[in-house]
């Protein structure tokens, strides 16, 4: 378990509590940077997703979270699966979308 001593008040962001989970095995969680130009539903952006970057299983994505930018943009966070997490590291961290590709962060289970 990870402790924070301190929190960046700079970020100005929202935090709350929530309930725990269990996550299934083998499963990462995913964070998309999506511009303003570029913000949608969860289920609109894996749906996106999936057709630019056929080799997604979005299908098997669990929305989790989004975070509105300062810049009007998100961050969209979401459960993927191992072979997801794998197509993202070999595309160097980034993904089509629309006309341009976004950074993608992953964290193991």
């Amino acid at each position: 378990m990870n402790i924070i001593n301190k929190l960046n008040t700079t970020l100005k962001m929202d935090l709350k509590a929530t309930n725990s989970i269990t996550l299934p095995p083998k499963t990462f969680i995913c964070s998309l940077n999506i511009p303003s130009e570029d913000v949608m539903s969860p289920d609109a952006l894996r749906y996106r997703l999936a057709k630019q970057n056929v080799d997604l299983l979005t299908e098997e994505w669990c929305f989790l979270n989004v975070v509105k930018s300062e810049e009007g943009g998100e961050c969209v966070t979401y459960r993927i699966d191992e072979k997801s997490k794998y197509v993202i590291e070999a595309r160097g961290y980034k993904l089509f979308l629309n006309f341009s590709q976004i950074s993608v962060q992953t964290l193991p289970n």
